[in-house]
């Protein structure tokens, strides 16, 4: 439903008001035209709320320069969650959906806590866990850590680099789906910054390789079958 930029741009300020009018004006009529629809399978509330929230090992938060100049506080953030969550439970309630829609919140896994804080965790039914080299560790260790209370996907993971000291930290997506398998994960999607829209490589962790990419992807989904 949101990025982190949608906040720190200033376009969405996470207000109580900001939150209920949301609610109200888009989520519920949203959820009423399309939350029957077995191809909605699940709700990202937010992505990588990490960024805009003060610093915290205990919350999740980074504290970085987005964050300092437009954050938004862990109350703000609490309520947010609540009040979405709640709304997509009453939609599961109320259109007797054979499946509940799922509801997650992406955020790297280096700072899970924004996702598995007791002021949180009980809120989502789905963890969806992002990873990068330069976040320190391995894929395989960081899975290896993170909390398993409920179902989670590995939402961003890296199959290519051309920063040279990081490409010998990216796994195959083979591997990668290997790892999340390994570790008791039920999907995995990979981040390639190259579109239709912007034929040329956004970031460094885009394969410039179509081809090849794809047979990879290939490769992992035979993996996960």
């Amino acid at each position: 439903l949101f990025d982190y930029l949608a906040v720190s741009s200033g376009r969405f300020a996470m207000t109580k008001a900001e939150v209920d009018l949301f609610v109200e004006q888009f989520l519920k009529p949203f959820l009423s035209d399309f939350g029957s629809r077995k191809t909605l399978a699940a709700v990202e509330l937010i992505n990588e709320p990490e960024w805009i929230l003060p610093y915290s090992n205990e919350r999740g938060g980074v504290g970085s320069l987005i964050a300092k100049k437009r954050a938004i506080s862990y109350d703000q953030y609490d309520y947010f969650v609540a009040t979405l969550s709640g709304a997509i439970r009453q939609a599961n309630h109320d259109l007797k959906r054979e499946r509940d829609l799922r509801v997650t919140i992406g955020a790297s896994i280096t700072r899970h806590r924004v996702a598995t804080a007791p002021q949180v965790r009980p809120h989502l039914s789905d963890y969806s866990w992002h990873w990068y080299p330069e976040l320190g560790g391995t894929f395989d260790q960081w899975l290896a850590a993170a909390p398993k209370d409920k179902p989670f996907r590995a939402d961003e993971v890296p199959a290519f680099s051309r920063a040279a000291h990081y490409a010998r930290q990216v796994l195959s997506p083979q591997q990668s789906m290997a790892s999340v398998l390994r570790h008791g994960g039920v999907g995995m999607a990979l981040w390639d910054g190259t579109s239709l829209l912007q034929p040329r490589p956004l970031d460094a962790w885009t394969n410039p390789d179509r081809d090849a990419l794809y047979a990879a992807l290939q490769g992992a989904a035979d993996i996960a079958d």
